[in-house]
């Protein structure tokens, strides 16, 4: 009898334990984004010479260049680590073009911990179970997001055979140009997503702001936006997590 009590004992104190460490990690983790931010944002803005080093050129002008740099530019993106991309962030513009349409995205880098605590809050519990796929743009300054679903018959089954990815729209945003939550005396595209959800929601107090890594060329085609998002209840502004945009492009 003891001894089945010693054994549930010990068990509580082992989940116990493992819970607190679990939190600890995450808010050690955080704490450390949020120091990271506050001083990346108080840096000077990057030089050319280390975008153009970083492979990051041209961000500022409005150059003709092909869908193969976009991707590169991309690529580059996803190997750099979440102060590096702040500073990228940092030292880009307010979009100053029309913004309007479909967009591909893809998260990046935020963290040895909370890269995957992103991804998992992102797909599972923004998009429903469905992958986060992008963002697209209204003319009316509403937007929303898009996820990637399989698509399903009468009775909600997958059918391996037939299935296929389609994308569903979903988390309606405002979005504006206005001055950025995070840098000081320079503005973004900001989006929130508060006239969508309800005070109880987790994404009530959601905000993203974006600016351009790479102007589009005289088609509208190649533009990039890198962004930052972040929620209240994750530790906000301050625990931003980096993502970017592409534009989607018939041809890609």
């Amino acid at each position: 009898f003891f001894s089945s009590d010693t054994t549930l004992l010990a068990m509580i104190v082992t989940i116990q334990a493992a819970i607190s460490a679990t939190v600890a990690i995450l808010v050690g983790s955080s704490l450390n984004n949020a120091v990271e931010t506050y001083l990346v944002f108080r840096e000077k803005q990057l030089s050319d010479e280390w975008k153009e080093r970083r492979g990051l050129l041209p961000m500022s002008s409005k150059l003709t260049e092909s869908n193969n740099n976009k991707r590169a530019v991309v690529q580059n993106l996803q190997s750099m680590n979440r102060k590096d991309l702040l500073r990228v962030y940092h030292s880009c513009e307010c979009p100053d073009f029309d913004v309007t349409g479909e967009w591909d995205g893809k998260l990046l880098e935020n963290g040895l911990v909370l890269t995957k605590i992103a991804s998992f809050v992102t797909n599972r519990l923004f998009g429903g179970g469905n992958n986060w796929n992008g963002k697209y743009f209204g003319n009316n300054s509403v937007g929303g997001n898009r996820f990637v679903s399989q698509e399903r018959d009468v009775g909600g089954i997958v059918n391996d055979e037939t299935a296929r990815n389609i994308i569903v729209k979903d988390h309606s945003f405002d979005y504006a140009l206005l001055p950025s939550p995070i840098d000081r005396g320079k503005n973004s595209l900001v989006i929130k997503y508060a006239r969508y959800h309800s005070s109880f929601s987790l994404f009530n107090s959601m905000v993203d702001e974006l600016r351009v890594l790479k102007y589009p060329d005289s088609k509208g085609n190649g533009a990039i936006l890198i962004g930052l998002g972040s929620m209240g209840w994750t530790g906000g502004k301050l625990n931003c997590s980096p993502f970017c945009l592409m534009r989607t492009e018939k041809n890609d």
